[in-house]
């Protein structure tokens, strides 16, 4: 830097010593305050003239009167003829080698300070300059500072440890129903009318209707369609959610069957509902009572197995007679029979000594056999009383 001041220096002398040959005041006849001035009349201007001393003349025509060959210019191309050697020096004193860079930084070296505000240049986003020992250096700012993460859905965004964080999601909402609210990380909120499709529905069943959403920016109303009588067509014509409820037109008698084993409720009456389109009984109902337990498909007039354990209603009623008919009803034996000389064993199959209760267990005698000469054996099993 020192060497190209030097050389400014010298160029602006040789450039003042090379302009002063041409237009120099001292070569007009009024330059000097004591010179005479001649009339034109009075003054030879042919060959041996005295034009020097004509100085209106000279204005006038200073292309014939002033010309001065240049060679002060030349002279001054010649001064300022900078050597190979000092001309690469010259370059090489003006560059600046940035040894502390930091990603994101303008490139600026630290300069010399007194005060913070001495400070130039652009830091680093969440960062501050600061004058320490006449230096100007980077450091962050204060946590929860205001600053921009760039993203414009994001806000507050805060610097964090000389970080810039990113502030949670903007809600963007204009609280327009004819708008689609929308966020652009570029733009920030964006509200965008909303598609000529876009529709609004009300009402259920026959009542239902749609229409278009918005129209010019404002929003249209929806008017359900008007309810009528429930009839047994297949359609919600009041308006309610159901279809073809009990005792809508058209409807027929049923019992209701809750189990789905086709016999209704004996304990429930009548209701009337809509059949199903070829005539037919609808699910959830039965055109025949007979069922004693509508909780259990295996209880119903017309059961014929037997069982174990009691149905859902706590009871072994399973054919809806109105009482518990035990399967096995008689004891069993094995006995010695003898006839003179002869023996046999009488056998009945049954129960070994009482008959149990229905779901209660007992020994069975399923068989008889004689032993030797005179011993019967039975052969048992233990059984659960079947009932229904």
């Amino acid at each position: 830097m020192k060497l190209r001041i030097i050389l400014l220096s010298v160029l602006t002398v040789l450039l003042a010593l090379g302009c002063k040959g041409e237009d120099d005041l001292s070569t007009l006849d009024t330059h000097d305050p004591d010179s005479e001035i001649f009339d034109d009349t009075k003054t030879d201007d042919g060959a041996g003239g005295d034009v020097l001393n004509d100085a209106k003349q000279d204005r006038e025509q200073p292309d014939e009167d002033t010309t001065i060959p240049d060679d002060d210019a030349e002279v001054a191309d010649e001064d300022t003829t900078v050597p190979k050697d000092e001309a690469e020096t010259q370059g090489q004193d003006i560059e600046i080698t940035d040894d502390d860079m930091v990603e994101g930084d303008d490139g600026t070296e630290p300069s010399q300070c007194v005060v913070d505000a001495d400070c130039k240049g652009q830091p680093l986003v969440c960062h501050q300059f600061k004058c320490a020992d006449g230096e100007c250096i980077e450091v962050p700012v204060d946590n929860d500072t205001s600053c921009s993460d760039g993203n414009m859905c994001t806000a507050p965004d805060t610097c964090q440890d000389g970080d810039c964080v990113s502030g949670p999601e903007i809600v963007c909402d204009d609280k327009d129903p004819c708008t689609e609210d929308s966020c652009d990380p570029a733009s920030g909120c964006v509200y965008d009318p909303v598609d000529a499709s876009t529709t609004i529905t009300c009402g259920v069943g026959e009542c239902f209707r749609e229409v278009q959403k918005c129209t010019d920016g404002k929003l249209n109303e929806c008017t359900p369609g008007e309810k009528s009588q429930e009839v047994c067509d297949g359609l919600d014509n009041d308006c309610d959610g159901a279809t073809d409820e009990p005792d809508a037109n058209g409807c027929l008698d049923f019992l209701i069957d809750s189990d789905g084993d086709g016999y209704g409720n004996e304990y429930s009456r009548f209701v009337c509902v809509c059949p199903l389109e070829d005539g037919g009984v609808p699910p959830g109902y039965a055109d025949q009572p007979g069922d004693c337990c509508d909780n259990d498909a295996n209880v119903n007039q017309d059961v014929t197995e037997w069982f174990e354990t009691k149905s859902n209603c706590n009871n072994f009623d399973y054919n809806c007679d109105f009482e518990a008919e035990k399967r096995y009803q008689t004891v069993g034996k094995c006995e010695l029979v003898t006839s003179g000389q002869e023996a046999g064993c009488s056998f009945k199959a049954g129960w070994d000594s009482f008959v149990p209760e229905c779901g209660e267990s007992n020994t069975y005698i399923k068989r008889c056999d004689l032993v030797g000469r005179r011993t019967c054996k039975s052969t048992t099993e233990t059984r659960v009383q079947p009932c229904r």
